[in-house]
């Protein structure tokens, strides 16, 4: 096993046929590895797209996407998921898994003379080789996401009712449950094991295009998700109109992926939120420790209570609630800010300026362009201090 290229994605700027060809800078959006699978008896190529933050947060761990097809979807589905972690899902290590030979790995295939053959194959190489070979080199969590599209979403679909304990969710698309004999079909056996379990602590996002051909193994397999008795299955299913099977794809992983993280986003509205930041911090950790393995933040969901406070007229609440973030997260250059500007709101110019110059230490230690915005802001807080002195002083 070794890392063997950059993969990027160059970008150049042409000019007029008069004028020199000026070379770009690279943006590069992941990296090229190679295992020697003993498995598969070959080389396996894998695409590897890190988080913005992976190099900095040395400490961090993150959660996997292992992306079948990964040589037709890796760079909309790294795109999709650099967009998305912004604010609505956390940041994802994303695996591409090229194909070598498609149709033999993803089928279920019956074994010969006692060995695995096709998906059965497959799924060893996962879990033998590429799941370990990930876990070693990387800080990953121990939360692990499949998505798989057509022939890719047939596996998947293969893995949950085979070797369900290597994923904690599916994200499976225009699953391709026609050809098979009926003795051995993935949606035969899939609903027979969804059907026999009592504890199934999945998430299973599937999706279908406008396809009349897929569409009775579609509903034949959210029938029996429909109708499970296992606690702790979480599904979803949608059909996405306008889409063909080719193009489901970025939506079902825009969508899908929001759905599998859904519970990291409060409502305002919620029974948690309305209990106070105490019982916010308190059910991020609890979901950090019993579902997801890794740490998740609360911040934002505090910060946002802070400004829904601060506007409702609430102020003490929101002081409240914005201490409590600033005192979970330190380091936090948006608490400092919101703290700042409700002192500001209320003409305690000496708290926003203390709040400020916390700010401002801790952009300066991160060396950000957003430092002078923040001196701006303090020398509009000094001014405006000194002309509330003035005008006390008459």
């Amino acid at each position: 096993m070794f890392k063997s290229a950059i993969f990027s994605l160059g970008l150049m700027i042409l000019c007029a046929s008069t004028t020199p060809v000026l070379a770009g800078e690279a943006i590069t959006i992941g990296e090229t590895h190679t295992i020697t699978s003993s498995v598969m008896a070959e080389q396996r190529k894998i695409l590897i797209s890190l988080p913005t933050s992976y190099a900095q947060n040395k400490d961090k761990t993150y959660p996997v996407l292992y992306l079948l097809d990964g040589d037709s979807h890796f760079h909309q589905t790294t795109g999709i998921v650099n967009w998305l972690s912004n604010s609505l899902i956390p940041e994802l290590i994303v695996v591409g898994v090229p194909n070598t030979n498609r149709g033999r790995d993803l089928s279920p295939t019956l074994a010969e003379n006692g060995k695995p053959q096709g998906a059965e194959k497959f799924m060893g190489f996962f879990e033998k080789e590429l799941l370990p070979y990930i876990d070693k080199h990387y800080r990953t969590a121990p939360y692990r996401v499949l998505t798989g599209h057509s022939m890719g979403g047939m596996f998947g679909l293969n893995v949950l009712a085979t070797k369900p304990d290597l994923f904690d969710a599916f994200i499976l698309m225009s699953p391709w449950l026609l050809t098979q004999d009926p003795a051995t079909s993935v949606l035969t056996k899939s609903i027979k094991f969804i059907k026999s379990q009592t504890q199934l602590p999945k998430y299973i996002y599937v999706t279908l295009g406008e396809e009349p051909d897929l569409r009775p193994s579609f509903d034949q397999l959210t029938t029996a998700l429909k109708n499970s008795t296992a606690q702790k299955l979480v599904w979803q299913s949608k059909v996405i109109q306008g889409a063909t099977h080719m193009s489901v794809v970025g939506a079902s992983v825009n969508e899908g992926l929001q759905a599998v993280f859904s519970d990291l986003k409060l409502s305002m509205t919620s029974d948690t939120v309305k209990k106070g930041a105490a019982a916010i911090i308190k059910y991020y950790k609890t979901l950090s420790s019993t579902k997801y393995g890794f740490d998740i933040s609360a911040e934002s969901t505090l910060m946002a209570l802070g400004r829904d406070l601060f506007f409702a007229g609430k102020i003490k609440q929101s002081e409240a609630a914005l201490k409590m973030a600033v005192q979970t997260y330190p380091e936090s250059v948006e608490g400092f800010y919101s703290l700042s500007y409700l002192y500001q709101q209320e003409k305690d110019f000496e708290q926003a300026l203390v709040a400020v110059d916390k700010a401002i230490e801790l952009l300066k230690k991160a060396q950000s362009p957003g430092l002078a915005d923040f001196e701006q802001l303090k020398a509009q807080l000094l001014k405006q201090q000194s002309e509330q002195k003035l005008k006390n002083n008459k």
